[in-house]
Order: structure tokens, then C-alpha cells, then sequence
């Protein structure tokens, strides 16, 4: 779990070039979340009662099947995305220093919609992990795309 909310110094991400990635070795200059957090803020945003409310299911073929048949009903079903949300713009969120494998999704998705002639908006919030939050940095006109 540390390896999620670590911080990741990869190269040059406009290049969408995989050898840009660092596929694994966290900036050890920089604390994870987690190991951050206080036990109290820990233990609220983690579960660890068994059962389908884990986390860890998302890590099993059947979901990833179904997140990536969902995905592109969503973003690449003529009828769904034109009728179901006529005008909606799609965005990819992500920090420069999120694991890898955000930052690679993005870039396979963006290389799918490219080739059906759509766009995704990638919004990059420089510095930082998976674990931030910043909805409203999608809006800025200012933020940097990559």
C-alpha cells in the first residue's frame, strides 16, 4: 500500500515513451502518504474486513475486464457518448510523480481516442502522488497538458 501513495521521478512525460516511466523505485527523498497519516486518519480511509468492499479486487481479470468494457462504453460507444452526454469533454487527471501505471493509462487511453478522431484533456498537477485531490485543477485554463 506504501508503493501506491509513494512518489515516482519519471522523465519527460510529453513523450508518452514508456522508457520515461520509473517502474518502480519510489524518490525516497519524499515520504509516502500513508506513512504520513496519523493511525486515526489511517484507519479511516482503510478497510481491512474481508469481502468485496476490498480494495484488492480491483486487481482480479474479471474487473479489469469490466472497468476496460466500461471504459469504452463510456468514451467510445457512438450512442452513449453523443446521445447519453452530448458536449461532455473527457479529462485524464494525474500527477508527475503518481506510480506508472496512471500515468500509462492515460496515455492508452488518449491513443484510443486519437484514433476514433475524439480528444481527452490530459490536466497535470505537477509534484504530485495518486493520493491528492484536485478536482478543480480540471477547469484552469493555466495548468499544464502533457
Amino acid at each position: 500500500m506504501l508503493q501506491t501513495s509513494s512518489y515516482f521521478n519519471h522523465g519527460d512525460l510529453t513523450t508518452h515513451d514508456i522508457a520515461q516511466l520509473n517502474l518502480g523505485d519510489p524518490d525516497s527523498s519524499k515520504q509516502p502518504t500513508l506513512a504520513r497519516m496519523t493511525q486515526e486518519e489511517f484507519l479511516s480511509v482503510c478497510h481491512f474486513e474481508g469481502g468485496n468492499a476490498l480494495d484488492t479486487m480491483i486487481l482480479e481479470d474479471e474487473f479489469a475486464s469490466a472497468l476496460d468494457n466500461q471504459m469504452h462504453s463510456a468514451l467510445f460507444d457512438p450512442v452513449i457518448r453523443d446521445v447519453g452526454w452530448p458536449g461532455v469533454q473527457f479529462y485524464h487527471l494525474y500527477g508527475t510523480a503518481c506510480p506508472w501505471t496512471i500515468v500509462y493509462a492515460g496515455w492508452v487511453v488518449n491513443d484510443t481516442a486519437k484514433s476514433k478522431g475524439m480528444e481527452v484533456i490530459d490536466r497535470v498537477i505537477e509534484e504530485a502522488n495518486h493520493f491528492v485531490g484536485a478536482f478543480p485543477l480540471l477547469f484552469e485554463s493555466n495548468e499544464s497538458e502533457r
